[in-house]
C-alpha cells in the first residue's frame, strides 16, 4: 500500500471518529478525537519527518484503534507527567502547567491473517472528564523492560 492510500483510509477513519465520542471500559470515560494525531503520525517532533514507510506503517494501525479502545478492560501502563500546554482562554492563546495522564492500551491486531501488536496511548488531561487519542505505536521490541518504559513520542 502506497502512502497516499493508507494516508486517505486513515483520514477517512479519522472524519467518522471525530464525530463521536468512543467509551473506553479501561479508563470507564470517553474518549474523543483531534486533529493532532495526524501531525504525531507523520512528524516525530516539530522539525523532523517521519519515513514513508513508518507512516504508512502508523496509518494502517489508525484503523484499529476504535477496536482497541472499545475492547480494552484493562490498561497496561499510566504515566503521569507536568506538562506545560497551550491553553485558549477569553480569545487568548496561553500556556499552563497542567497535570496530564497517559494510558496505554496494548492489543494483538489480525490484521489479514498476520497477527501484530499495537500499542494505543490514551491522554486525559486534569479537569477533564473524557480522554484523548494521542497515539498508536506499532508493534515494537520486547527485549526487556525498558522497552514498555519507552518515550510517547
Amino acid at each position: 500500500m502506497d502512502l497516499t492510500t493508507a494516508r486517505d483510509r486513515a483520514i477517512n477513519k479519522f472524519n467518522k471518529l471525530a464525530r463521536r465520542d468512543i467509551e473506553c471500559p479501561a479508563l470507564g470515560a470517553k474518549v474523543k478525537f483531534n486533529n493532532e494525531w495526524f501531525s504525531h503520525i507523520t512528524y516525530k517532533d516539530d522539525k523532523h519527518r517521519r519515513a514513508e514507510s513508518e507512516q504508512i506503517i502508523r496509518f494502517q494501525c489508525f484503523l484499529d484503534v476504535e477496536e482497541v479502545i472499545k475492547k480494552s478492560h484493562l490498561y497496561q501502563e499510566h504515566r503521569t507527567k507536568e506538562e506545560t500546554i497551550k491553553v485558549r482562554k477569553y480569545g487568548e492563546t496561553k500556556k499552563e502547567v497542567k497535570t496530564i495522564e497517559y494510558f496505554w492500551l496494548v492489543a494483538v491486531i489480525d490484521r489479514h491473517g498476520t497477527k501484530s501488536r499495537i500499542r494505543v496511548v490514551l491522554r486525559k488531561e486534569e479537569g477533564k472528564e473524557h480522554a484523548e487519542y494521542h497515539s498508536v505505536i506499532p508493534a515494537w521490541n520486547t527485549q526487556g523492560y525498558r522497552n514498555f518504559m519507552g518515550s510517547l513520542t
